[in-house]
């Protein structure tokens, strides 16, 4: 009797496959990420718009009380000062930007000139005029009387030396101009110190020539300045 052999099931080797290394996943970003960056943009505009209503509101209380946006109330009625701008430029505009427009050119021919102003010479011009007064007045009640500051006078005093200084180079006075005058004019003054009295004379030739040639040099002034007036 034969033996019948047993089937046998042959096994196929399993192969393993080679590790591969994977590249490292990225993590996700999470599903509410642009919701956080739209509520942080959101943040960020609210923080910036409140912060320049803040400052709007401190300027405006600041223009406000300080007459930058109203002058004055009547029975709770404002006077805007842009009223207040537009009267004063009606009534007195175009006097006021032709004496700036004089002062400019003054300036402008002083530079050109070389001809300097300095303090001491405003302080000493100041001291002279007040001597008028005796003493007894002080110039922070005349300057109150007339609405002006210390800082506008001495601007004042400043364009007026800058003239005189401009139209006096070169000029002179001699011995005997200031005795010819004297001579027919001895009444106009009152000093008996002889010294100060030619001191005198010689500051009154120096106006009178001042005052004969200002309008001419003034005019030529004027001529060559290039003036474009906006203000009619």
């Amino acid at each position: 009797m034969r033996k019948t052999n047993k089937t046998r099931t042959t096994r196929k080797p399993v192969i393993k496959n080679p590790v591969i290394e994977a590249e490292p996943m990225m993590t996700p970003e999470p599903v509410f990420a642009p919701f956080a960056q739209e509520q942080k943009k959101q943040s960020m505009v609210s923080f910036w718009i409140g912060t320049i209503i803040v400052v709007l509101v401190i300027l405006g209380t600041f223009a406000y009380k300080n007459g930058f946006i109203v002058s004055a109330t009547v029975d709770g009625q404002p006077i805007f000062s842009w009223q207040l701008t537009s009267e004063l430029m009606r009534r007195y505009g175009k006097q006021t930007i032709e004496g700036m427009i004089t002062e400019k050119m003054i300036d402008v021919e002083k530079n050109r000139e070389g001809v300097a102003v300095t303090q001491k010479d405003i302080d000493d011009r100041q001291a002279e005029m007040m001597k008028e007064f005796g003493g007894e007045v002080k110039i922070e009640d005349i300057l109150a009387n007339q609405g002006l500051t210390k800082k506008d006078f001495d601007r004042q005093i400043s364009v007026q030396l800058s003239v005189e200084k401009m139209l006096t180079k070169g000029f002179t006075v001699s011995d005997d101009d200031v005795t010819n005058y004297l001579a027919t004019n001895s009444a106009m003054f009152t000093a008996t110190d002889e010294a100060v009295l030619r001191a005198d004379v010689r500051r009154t030739l120096r106006d009178e020539f001042i005052a004969k040639t200002f309008q001419s040099w003034f005019t030529g002034l004027k001529d060559k300045a290039s003036i474009v007036r906006f203000i009619k």
